[in-house]
């Protein structure tokens, strides 16, 4: 399907695991990495067992009203 994407799965060992692969993410162009707690099972509709971790872009002009 050319609409879906399947998302890489890969286990955090540590802190320094997590930056190096989000440093990657970023710099291919992504807009961040999704972290899942592994102690909570899936359930439909929104989880609190997610956190998405993304860079924050600051505009440097104004928006206009």
């Amino acid at each position: 399907c050319k609409y879906v994407q399947l998302a890489v799965f890969e286990e955090c060992k540590d802190l320094q695991h997590l930056e190096s692969f989000y440093r990657r993410i970023i710099e291919g162009g992504g807009e961040g990495v999704i972290l899942r707690d592994p102690t909570q099972e899936p359930q439909p509709g929104e989880s609190t067992g997610f956190l998405k971790l993304k860079v924050l872009l600051l505009s440097l002009f104004p928006i206009a009203n």
